[in-house]
């Protein structure tokens, strides 16, 4: 028989396996990732490249398009940070850097 969930076991809500979803989709763009569950039904992902750019401008431009396409479907970014982190103290190579705040689209009330 199985066994039953313990009291206070958290669960993982149907955004946060629905954005674990979108982040595998990426394998080869993504190289860290960390997803975290807020207040409100949202979740908050962090995500960095795997490829080094040569400019911050870049990098950020990047950073930007990762944070367009990683909300799944039915749900909608509601805060964007997309920026660039110099590796290892370098000028000459930059990591895009994406933090989404997820959520429910606005009027849908799923989440």
């Amino acid at each position: 028989m199985p066994e039953e969930p313990r009291r206070g076991t958290r669960r993982a809500s149907r955004l946060m396996i629905d954005v674990l979803h979108a982040v595998a989709a990426c394998e080869g763009v993504i190289h860290y990732w960390d997803v975290a569950k807020q207040p409100g039904g949202t979740v908050l992902l962090r995500a960095s490249s795997v490829s080094h750019f040569s400019s911050e401008e870049e990098a950020v431009q990047v950073a930007r398009r990762i944070a367009e396409e990683l909300p799944p479907s039915g749900y909608e970014a509601h805060t964007v940070s997309a920026l660039a982190r110099a590796d290892n103290g370098s000028r000459d190579e930059w990591h895009a850097f994406a933090e989404v705040l997820i959520g429910a689209k606005v009027g849908t009330g799923r989440g």
